[in-house]
């Protein structure tokens, strides 16, 4: 099967599993990523080649920040080629998922720092503009993500009612 018709029915696959757009494209570009390295047919993958990749993506250049690849990432692109595979598998295009007699060590997390009650007051306090203040509400207060407060609009807020619609939230509503 060509590359292009196959990531075409990627797509359709991811469509039809359920995957919200941002997630959709990432596992689209991992893949597509791990098709443009391989040289062989992907009938032909072994445990050689998955460990190949692997040393591939630990010498591979992040290309957002400065060094290589963090182990998040990594698994990350490693989870994407378990999608194919499994699609593959489900396809009856492949007898069997290279992946599954390969695993990845665990990766570390960073841990993020949380704020204080006095650092939080002290955040409150020194947001001066209204649109500061409002911004700082929406994400904190509200705990919204990133995604979820840029999407917003005049008509997702009910101030009568005091509710919020979120229409970009990661659960999908």
């Amino acid at each position: 099967m060509k590359q292009q018709q196959l990531l075409a029915e990627i797509k359709l696959y991811l469509d039809a599993v359920g995957y919200q757009k941002g997630s959709k494209d990432q596992i689209y570009r991992g893949i597509k990523e791990f098709l443009n390295w391989l040289e062989t047919p992907l009938e032909q993958v072994n445990l050689s080649l998955i460990r190949a990749y692997h040393q591939h993506l630990k010498e591979r250049p992040n290309r957002i920040y400065q060094g290589g690849l963090s182990a998040q990432s990594i698994n990350l692109n490693f989870w994407y080629v378990r999608v194919l595979f499994g699609y593959l598998l489900k396809q009856g295009l492949i007898d069997k998922n290279p992946m599954t007699s390969y695993k990845l060590g665990r990766a570390t997390y960073n841990k993020r720092s949380i704020l204080t009650g006095l650092e939080i007051k002290e955040l409150y306090e020194v947001t001066k503009q209204v649109k500061e203040r409002l911004i700082l509400h929406l994400f904190y207060g509200l705990g919204l993500r990133r995604s979820e407060g840029v999407a917003l609009n005049m008509h997702d807020v009910n101030l009568r009612n005091n509710l919020i619609y979120i229409r970009k939230s990661k659960q999908g509503s």
